[in-house]
């Protein structure tokens, strides 16, 4: 009886398998399929696109090749020319290149427009834009274009969590010191410098302008609380005045503060004379300086104490 019970139990499953296939049989064919074709689809698709990325990268390369061997004639078009048709990643490179070698060649507007588009491209990753901001701020400081420099980057030194954080706080301290305002130039300098993450380059550079900087306050205060130069006759003594008794061989004498003369006139101020060397004049002084020096004529005394010139007069009457 029990193995009664058990082939109608399972005539009743198989009828009811039956039904159930029936009415949705269909539908399993057809999302089976649909399965497979849509895999097949998701790997030709892989395919593609890995086939299309390889022939980029290679014409890319060989762009870049090209580009590189025509040097500063090489013309930024075909760059921005590969970029219309690239995919996206080797076209964000092509139009940084091109920005490159636009603004290599002179070409700072065309440079500063290319950068633009990246940087307002909303297909972009947000790192790309921000470099494209940062390689701009970079373009127009070097154009002498502070202001467009500032509005390019500023965002980004502002915000302290953007990963170009520091490298925008640097762009905005040289605008600074461009612009001839020490003070502002100094507080983003000192934030680059004081901060621990950044590099030891960017933080020896920074400590470069910090020192140069301070030099020039302290020039510009000095300058500012130093009395008038005080010019006396004999600080700026013409060749016609130089003292005719100036010791041979000695050179000139440096021209010395408040009258001071040099100890080779005779005098005990103890001044220190700066001589030239033998045979050379000082500048500004010209050709004076071989007048100073008397002749061997002129200098020689007799042995009789008595010049050369009287005694060819004394044997002449004797």
């Amino acid at each position: 009886m029990t193995d009664i019970f058990d082939e109608i139990d399972q005539d009743l499953r198989r009828e009811r398998l039956s039904r159930v296939w029936s009415r949705y049989g269909i539908y399993v064919i057809l999302i089976a399929v649909l399965i497979v074709v849509v895999t097949a689809g998701w790997r030709g698709y892989e395919w593609w696109v890995t086939r299309t990325e390889r022939n980029a990268g290679e014409a890319y390369a060989a762009l870049v090749a090209e580009v590189d061997a025509e040097g500063a004639g090489a013309d930024p078009a075909t760059l921005t020319a590969f970029a219309d048709d690239a995919p996206e990643g080797f076209a964000l490179l092509a139009r940084f290149r091109a920005a490159s070698l636009q603004a290599a060649t002179g070409e700072t507007e065309a440079a500063a427009e290319t950068l633009r588009g990246i940087a307002s491209d909303s297909a972009a990753p947000r790192l790309y834009q921000d470099l494209a901001r940062m390689r701009l701020g970079y373009v127009l400081l070097d154009a002498d274009d502070v202001s467009g420099a500032r509005e390019a980057v500023a965002p980004m030194a502002d915000d302290a969590g953007n990963a170009f954080h520091r490298s925008a706080s640097e762009v905005m301290g040289l605008a600074a010191y461009a612009d001839d305002d020490l003070d502002d130039a100094e507080r983003w300098f000192t934030n680059v410098s004081s901060d621990a993450t950044v590099s030891q380059g960017m933080r020896q550079r920074a400590d470069t302008m910090l020192a140069l900087i301070t030099r020039l306050k302290a020039q510009a205060e000095a300058a500012a609380n130093a009395p008038a130069a005080d010019t006396t006759p004999s600080d700026t003594m013409p060749a016609e005045s130089a003292p005719a008794d100036a010791t041979p061989g000695s050179g000139l004498s440096f021209p010395m503060p408040s009258g001071d003369v040099s100890p080779s006139l005779g005098t005990s101020s103890g001044a220190f004379s700066f001589p030239m060397p033998e045979g050379e004049a000082s500048d500004g002084i010209g050709d004076a300086q071989p007048a100073l020096v008397p002749s061997p004529a002129e200098s020689a005394p007799s042995e009789a104490g008595v010049p050369a010139e009287s005694e060819d007069t004394t044997e002449g009457n004797n």
